[in-house]
């Protein structure tokens, strides 16, 4: 040894005590079976195999499909140290034939009849998942439930939810929440099961005549939305802006009373309208 550095081999993280025998390899990479102190690219789709470049210690976590990754096992049950993508639709496996998890749509069966190993199958149309059955639906997709038979018990398929409902777990024909602009009618006083739309610019009501929230652009007045001056982003009322849309600055025409107007040449962004915050680029 001497007190001279030299750098290490390709793709070598560590030689400390012999620039030309390396010690840890980069990710990728481990040590050369054929070429002691040197390291060579691990097996294909495998993250670290530090230790023998023929032999992988740690599996990438999924493929260029963003499906998983796992280990290749000879018929004996023993690790061949290589890696393989999982099996169609598996988004984890340790064993490449054996998944552990699917993506959504599709759950875990037998791939054999008696077989211990699991494969992924689709479940019925809308549904996420549909567990060790892939014809019978334990778990429905937003916006849609599990439909009943006549006795009350689950059919395994999934039923659309009635329109502009975003949920209904427990029954398809009775909405839980609706979307945002609409809300549950009223009948002779009672709420429905049916999702209406709130009053015109209104962003959430919890009546269908009473607005809560109203959209950008527009003001709430006797439980309605009215619009503000133009170019407003947001208003008390309809002579005071507070905030203007993009490129627009606010200019006070008297007292609790002002409007939008253009930004100055140039300017990008301006809150006010003799003011830029932001110029162009």
């Amino acid at each position: 040894p001497t007190s001279e550095c030299r750098k290490c081999n390709d793709y070598c993280e560590n030689c400390e005590y012999d620039y030309t025998m390396c010690t840890k390899c980069h990710q990728g990479f481990g040590l050369s079976v054929d070429n002691p102190g040197k390291c060579a690219p691990c097996p294909e789709r495998c993250a670290y195999c530090n230790k023998n470049n023929n032999f992988c210690s740690e599996c990438q976590v999924e493929d260029h499909n963003e499906m998983g990754i796992g280990y290749i096992f000879t018929a004996d049950g023993i690790n061949s140290g290589k890696c393989s993508s999982c099996s169609a639709h598996c988004e984890e496996c340790d064993d490449a034939t054996n998944c552990e998890d699917c993506i959504y749509g599709y759950d875990l069966v037998p791939s054999s009849p008696g077989s211990n190993k699991k494969i992924c199958a689709k479940c019925p149309n809308n549904c996420d998942h549909c567990y060790g059955n892939s014809s019978f639906c334990t778990e429905c997709s937003y916006g849609y439930s599990l439909a009943k038979d006549s006795n009350g018990r689950s059919t395994g398929q999934c039923t659309k939810c009635p329109d502009n409902c975003i949920t209904c777990d427990d029954d398809p024909k009775i909405c839980d929440y609706c979307f945002n602009g609409f809300t549950f009618g009223v009948e002779n006083g009672e709420a429905t099961n049916n999702c209406v739309p709130c009053p015109d610019n209104c962003d959430t009501c919890y009546k269908p005549n009473t607005c809560s929230d109203c959209k950008n652009g527009f003001y709430k007045i006797d439980e309605k939305c009215s619009a503000c001056p133009a170019h407003c982003l947001r208003c008390s009322n309809r002579t005071y802006c507070y905030e203007c849309n993009d490129g627009y600055g606010l200019e006070e025409i008297a007292p609790g009373s002002n409007k939008c107007v253009a930004c100055p040449s140039n300017c990008a962004e301006c809150k006010y309208a003799d003011f830029c915050v932001l110029c162009n680029v």
